[in-house]
C-alpha cells in the first residue's frame, strides 16, 4: 500500500466512524459561548505548569466577558499587547451519558491549545506540544468572522473528550498564541463549545444563532471536507493549519 492509499484508507475510516457517530445526535446545545465571563491571564510569562486542569486556583486571574483581543472591531474586551493569553471557563454538563458528540469552534489569531480539564482536544496553527508563553506560529493567521467568515469547526474525538468531560463542573481552557508576540498589531480569541445530545430532552443552552452541523445517514460515500475556514484557490495543493 502507497503512502497516499494509507492516507486516504485512514481518512475513509474516521470519515464513515464520525458519519455513523453523529447520525445519533438528536439536536444541538451550547455549553460554552465566547460572550461568557472567562478568567484570564495575559501571557508574558509562564504559568503554573497545571493551569489548564479544573483543580487550579484562578482566583488571581483577572475576569472579563469574552471575546478578548486588541479592540479591533471583533472583541468585547480589550485587553494589553502580550505575547499570548491563557483563558478559562467553567461550566456545568448534566445528562453526561446522554452526550453523543461535542464541536469546538474558534476564530483567532493567530493560533491556540485548547484543553478541557486538563486533557488536549483542539489546536490550530501551532506545532509544539506545549507551546511556551512566547511561542509564536512561523504563519499568521487573520480572524474571519469580523470580515464575514465563520470560526473554524472541531468535531471532536470522543475516545479523548469521553475520558475528559463530566458530568457537574468542567473547566474549558485556552492558550491563544500571537505570531510576533507582544508586538504584534493584532489578537484575536473567541471560543465555543457545542455537545449533541442523542435525547430530544433540552438539559442546556440553546446552539449560537450561526451554528449549523448537519447529520445525516448515506448509503453512497459523502466526503466531509474541513478547510479550516480558508479559502480553496486556484491552486494545485492548499496548506493546512495545523
Amino acid at each position: 500500500m502507497t503512502h497516499k492509499q494509507h492516507f486516504l484508507a485512514i481518512f475513509f475510516t474516521l470519515f464513515f466512524c464520525g458519519t455513523s457517530l453523529h447520525a445519533q445526535v438528536d439536536h444541538w446545545e451550547k455549553l460554552v459561548d465566547e460572550n461568557d465571563q472567562w478568567k484570564y491571564r495575559l501571557g508574558n510569562s509562564e504559568p503554573s505548569y497545571n493551569w489548564m486542569s479544573p483543580s487550579f486556583n484562578d482566583a488571581t486571574w483577572q475576569s472579563a466577558t469574552g471575546g478578548l483581543g486588541y479592540g479591533d472591531g471583533d472583541d468585547q474586551t480589550t485587553v494589553a499587547n502580550c505575547a499570548s493569553l491563557y483563558m478559562r471557563r467553567s461550566f456545568t454538563v448534566s445528562q453526561k451519558q446522554d452526550v453523543e458528540a461535542l464541536i469546538f469552534h474558534g476564530d483567532y489569531d493567530d493560533g491556540f491549545v485548547a484543553y478541557l480539564n486538563g486533557f488536549e482536544i483542539a489546536r490550530g496553527n501551532v506545532d509544539t506540544t506545549l507551546p511556551p508563553y512566547n511561542y509564536s506560529p512561523v504563519q499568521w493567521r487573520e480572524a474571519k468572522m469580523y470580515q464575514g467568515g465563520d470560526a473554524v469547526t472541531y468535531v471532536l474525538e470522543k475516545d479523548i473528550w469521553n475520558n475528559a468531560l463530566q458530568n457537574g463542573t468542567n473547566v474549558l481552557a485556552i492558550h491563544t498564541v500571537n505570531t510576533n508576540g507582544a508586538s504584534s498589531s493584532d489578537l484575536t480569541a473567541r471560543y465555543w463549545l457545542h455537545c449533541g445530545m442523542k435525547t430530544p430532552t433540552q438539559v442546556h443552552a440553546n446552539p449560537i444563532s450561526w451554528f449549523n452541523y448537519e447529520t445525516f445517514e448515506s448509503d453512497i460515500a459523502v466526503l466531509r471536507i474541513n478547510t479550516w475556514e480558508e479559502d480553496i484557490l486556484d491552486d494545485n495543493r492548499m496548506e493546512r493549519f495545523l
